[in-house]
């Protein structure tokens, strides 16, 4: 499952460097963000290869999150992750089997932060690659969804994983 989910990371990084790639052509020389929804407040301006270099700077920290986990023993990602009932699941029985977990949970968000950067990406590129450049509501609040889901879905998944169970001491 490591395996496929590191693939899986670089996978959608070389799709996200495809899209980059074909939608840099498309792009205005400036990008504006707005902080408003109404558009009337210029907040700043970028040039087109800026946004293209910070959204490869984003996929490529994904990629290098998901060598690291796939490259240790996941002992980073106890560090990192809250786990209920530590104590219990880092005895040496069960040690190696949680540490497999979470290794694979943090590939696993490796992969999903590529996914939803590349979404999230795929938006902004759409919306300034017309002539006149309009946020596109809906299609913004189903990425933004998507992200609150998965993360949400995460955290509710590494609880029941580590959840101690009725017949332990």
């Amino acid at each position: 499952m490591a395996r496929f989910l590191i693939l899986l990371t670089f996978g959608v990084c070389g799709v996200s460097l495809l899209q980059a790639w074909h939608y840099l052509p498309q792009l205005p020389a400036q990008m504006n963000f707005n902080i408003d929804l109404d558009q009337q407040n210029t907040v700043f301006s970028l040039k087109k290869e800026h946004v293209v270099f910070g959204y490869c700077l984003l996929q490529f920290f994904a990629c290098i999150n998901g060598v690291i986990s796939y490259f240790t023993s996941g002992k980073h990602a106890a560090r990192i992750f809250h786990i209920l009932n530590k104590t219990y699941w880092l005895e040496p029985e069960r040690e190696k089997q949680t540490m497999l977990f979470l290794k694979e949970y943090s590939i696993g968000c490796a992969a999903f932060s590529a996914i939803f950067i590349t979404a999230l990406m795929e938006v902004i590129f759409q919306i300034y690659s017309g002539p006149n450049p309009v946020l596109p509501t809906g299609l913004l609040r189903v990425v933004f969804f998507m992200g609150v889901f998965i993360g949400l879905t995460g955290v509710a998944f590494l609880y029941l994983r580590f959840r101690k169970p009725d017949n332990a001491a």
